[in-house]
């Protein structure tokens, strides 16, 4: 996961020091465990699962089970809503979407039993947010735009902003990122009039990501430390570590790899305990470029096997192709060329393979024939992968007249407006 899950959420305690904030976490926990009023108990474990959930993701999913209980015990609605909430949120941040689904679909269906139009609209965001987890961008973007509107006949102003953050997400998904960037700032302005300092940060990291995208490099690094300024006050640990990758990336491509693995390394030692996989999988996946570049294929090939059993830990099918690309990679720099076309040869009937991918497998194929002073096959491999980029390129071009189309068309409706 690079994006914030902008349904997450949660009740935010906002003190004027450390000191301050683990006075009230502690004061919270003595209230739970020592009070014998059932609901004054229950509000305390609804705020000490909300004050866990970014800090200590393990503690979390332990108090969101005691609240679910609870409020189920005392068959309280409100808090049943919450209890379910928490747990969707947790769920969706170990990348277990059967499970956040179940969550938020019984977050729903709660709310609409009360009429709860708040949680409606934030179970609608959460529910369009997993699906562009599992890359239903068509799905997501019905959801998100009806939720748009939802909002804004609603008034509500952080939902409105909420709904432009998720459409920056899909937009970047789908690579027009001229319109993801006017969704961003659509957001920022709303959130930074709202002074909601952790939506600021979320504005700001998606802008740094639209940044990297455009290959800016030096911008996307310097929207990105604003945003970790951000999440370290107010101990947002999940989005710390997401936003490393993003400063570990930006270096990478700079080719500065002692700050590039610096910030990798940062992210890992927070999503490594935590176990937020698809942020792992992330860090450790470039940190293997950077050891092949570096010639360490000892702690490549480490890596490697590490990213292919998080793939298959979380079902992610792309991450699995794309480990074996590397793989392959591992195999030819090695110079165990056998295996470097056994490898590739089963990659070309993998159902999730892109065009992308596809070209990939003939530029490594096309090397290791050279490297096997086959220049015949090695022609032919090259010609295959050129072919690929040449159509890869028309098909970005007809991505972008779309976006244009798509800008274009509402630029009408606003001047209609």
């Amino acid at each position: 996961m690079i994006f914030r899950y902008s349904f997450l959420i949660l009740i935010v305690i906002s003190f004027k020091s450390f000191a301050q904030k683990q006075n009230k976490i502690d004061s919270l926990l003595n209230i739970y465990t020592t009070t014998k009023v059932d609901s004054i108990k229950l509000k305390a474990v609804n705020r000490i699962t909300s004050h866990y959930l970014y800090r200590d993701i393990h503690k979390a999913k332990s108090y969101a089970f005691k609240q679910q209980n609870l409020a189920n015990h005392l068959n309280e609605i409100d808090y049943k809503i919450k209890a379910s909430h928490h747990l969707a949120v947790i769920y969706n941040i170990h990348s277990q979407h059967d499970s956040a689904r179940f969550y938020i679909n019984k977050t729903l269906k709660l709310a609409k039993e009360v009429n709860d139009l708040k949680q409606q609209s934030l179970s609608r965001h959460s529910l369009a947010n997993l699906e562009i987890s599992l890359n239903n961008l068509d799905i997501a973007e019905k959801i998100n735009s009806e939720n748009l509107e939802f909002n804004k006949k609603r008034k509500d102003s952080l939902g409105i902003a909420l709904s432009y953050d998720l459409e920056c997400s899909i937009y970047i998904e789908r690579e027009h990122y001229e319109i993801a960037l006017k969704s961003a700032l659509h957001s920022l302005e709303i959130v930074k009039a709202l002074k909601k300092q952790i939506r600021i940060a979320d504005a700001l990291n998606k802008i740094a990501i639209i940044e990297n995208s455009l290959e800016n490099f030096d911008s996307s690094i310097e929207y990105s430390k604003q945003a970790l300024k951000i999440y370290e006050e107010f101990e947002d640990i999940e989005y710390q570590s997401q936003i490393c990758n993003i400063i570990g990336i930006s270096y990478k491509f700079k080719k500065d790899y002692e700050s590039a693995k610096q910030y990798f390394n940062k992210s890992i030692s927070i999503s490594e305990p935590n176990g937020y996989q698809s942020i792992l999988i992330v860090s450790k996946s470039h940190l293997i470029d950077i050891y092949m570049e570096a010639n360490d294929f000892e702690k490549a090939k480490t890596l490697i096997d590490e990213c292919k059993g998080i793939a298959n830990s979380i079902g992610y099918d792309a991450m699995i192709l794309y480990s074996n690309m590397r793989l392959a990679k591992y195999f030819k720099a090695i110079g165990n060329y056998t295996k470097t076309h056994h490898l590739l040869d089963s990659l070309m009937s993998d159902k999730n393979l892109l065009l992308e991918n596809e070209a990939s497998i003939h530029l490594v194929k096309s090397e290791t024939y050279k490297l096997q002073d086959n220049y015949k096959a090695s022609l032919a491999s090259y010609e295959l992968y050129k072919k690929i980029q040449d159509s890869t390129i028309k098909k970005k071009n007809i991505s972008k007249i779309n976006e244009l189309r798509i800008i274009h068309k509402t630029e009408q409706k606003e001047a209609e407006i």
